[in-house]
């Protein structure tokens, strides 16, 4: 992706010298997936990260509102509030950054900790450690075979086989592939630049601009540049969130919050629900205590009873209360499952918003009443030498593509772990079509600005719809996975 380890390196520069020294005076959530630093000494600076998995960055930046909250916030302004920032260190040249942060506590002297930015597609991750141990985490992940993202393990940085260029050792790479596949930092246009011009990067001078489909830290001598003033303002362009204009765009932020809001209230729905046993318990302990059942009581064991009702009246009322609470626990389960999926499903629409067909995507959110959908699907198509290959934007295009268009024998291509376009490969499978088939999945996700993108094919008699989930989820098996530099 253009905001490549070189990139990086080029932006911490120009944040350090912004903010190192000041102290965290405050943190806001502008969004779901976005957090907002002001610093203070002498003067207010702000630095905004972005976790989207479309849109992954940092910047300096102007004040925004809070509108959002997450847990992690809470332990972000317990741990780091007030504290100050003493440095900024990249990790080699890897899309890493530790924040370093001081504090002095009356009891405990000095204390060091370190907030983690990992930029890594929808992947990125805010973790927050102390002497490298993880003590809270936006994203916390389990994986008994790679790394794990849990208070109290040690943290890990992604691993990687690539080394850090050297200059003088250019003339041992035979292409610009060679130089991104071997070494930390390279996106594939700048390893286009350093290995035609055989540029000494590290030394080359600092020049944001923008092009048609990219943007970078130094002039890669391309057609169409708009320069900026600095990264930071080159990058609040690129990531202008125009789109939000789109009435379509501000359903699905709706449709977001609603379901957000409604977990919310069913878990703690849920949780009131979780003590239906003790009514049974005070039901039973009133028919054993021997007491008059026709008489009143205001209380019971500390339970406060109805008044107006008989000792034997409330202790049906209870039971009642006892078989309502439990027998809601299941339905509250399922409805929080439910809600979750469908989280999920408008959560992936808002991230590959971009990439996706508005025209299906109206239809699909606001289904009109007793209408037939038409079975003619209008969607991409690229036609090879010997293959054809067909594109998804949305989800009833990828349900089309999958289950009616294509054959069992037929390839079924998807990026790994995010959003994105179902493609179809028809025609001779080799190298050549594998690997065009997988760029256009790539493309038609969030993940296109990746400097190398997974993607997942199996043939279509392996790919199954997963019933009962809104929009268009599957399951799969005997997979390949392919990296694709789109």
């Amino acid at each position: 992706m253009p905001l490549d380890g070189y990139f990086l390196t080029k932006l911490n520069e120009e944040i350090l010298t912004a903010i190192k020294g000041h102290f965290l005076r405050r943190i806001k959530m502008p969004s779901k997936r976005s957090f907002l630093l002001e610093f203070y000494r002498r003067k207010t600076t702000y630095l905004y990260i972005d976790l989207s998995s479309n849109s992954p960055h940092l910047r300096l930046s102007e004040d925004m509102e809070n509108e959002s909250d997450h847990p992690f916030l809470h332990s972000f302004k317990r741990l780091l509030l007030n504290n100050r920032l003493s440095d900024i260190i990249q990790v080699d040249k890897d899309r890493i950054l530790k924040f370093q942060f001081v504090s002095n506590d009356p009891f405990l002297g000095e204390i060091k900790r370190e907030l983690i930015l990992e930029i890594m597609g929808r992947n990125s991750n805010l973790i927050i450690t102390e002497n490298n141990i993880i003590i809270d985490a936006y994203l916390k992940r389990f994986n008994e075979h790679t790394r794990s993202i849990l208070p109290k393990l040690e943290y890990v940085p992604f691993p990687t086989n690539k080394t850090i260029f050297k200059f003088e050792n250019i003339h041992t790479y035979e292409s610009p592939r060679d130089l991104f596949r071997d070494c930390m930092g390279f996106s594939m246009d700048l390893a286009k630049f350093v290995y035609e011009y055989k540029i000494d990067i590290d030394n080359e001078p600092l020049k944001p601009v923008k092009y048609n489909q990219s943007f970078h830290a130094f002039d890669l001598r391309l057609g169409n540049p708009i320069y900026f003033n600095s990264l930071s303002l080159l990058l609040a362009d690129v990531y202008e969130p125009l789109k939000r204009i789109s009435p379509l765009y501000k359903q699905l932020e709706k449709d977001i919050k609603r379901r957000q809001d409604r977990i919310k209230q069913l878990t703690i729905e849920l949780e009131k629900n979780q003590d239906y046993d003790t009514y049974k318990t005070i039901a039973d302990a009133i028919y054993a205590s021997g007491l008059d059942l026709k008489s009143n009581h205001t209380e019971y064991m500390g339970y406060a009873l109805d008044y107006t009702l008989s000792l034997n009246d409330n202790a049906q009322k209870l039971y009642k209360l006892y078989k309502k609470k439990k027998d809601s626990l299941d339905h509250l389960k399922n409805q929080i499952s439910i809600r979750e999926n469908e989280l999920i499903y408008y959560q992936d629409l808002l991230d590959n918003f971009d990439d996706l067909d508005l025209n299906d995507l109206a239809e699909e959110l606001n289904p009109k009443p007793k209408k037939k959908r038409s079975k003619k699907q209008t969607h991409e198509i690229y036609n090879g030498p010997d293959y054809k290959i067909h594109i998804g934007k949305s989800s009833h295009q990828n349900e089309y593509l999958t289950h009616e268009l294509a054959h069992k024998d037929d390839y079924w291509f998807h990026v790994k772990d995010a959003p994105g376009a179902h493609v179809i490969l028809q025609g001779n499978v080799h190298e050549a079509s594998i690997r065009k088939a997988a760029t256009f999945a790539a493309l038609g996700s969030p993940l296109k600005h990746a400097s190398s993108v997974p993607v997942i094919y199996t043939k279509i008699r392996f790919v199954k719809k997963i019933k009962g989930r809104p929009g268009f989820y599957v399951t799969f098996k005997h997979e390949k996975t392919i990296y694709i530099d789109p």
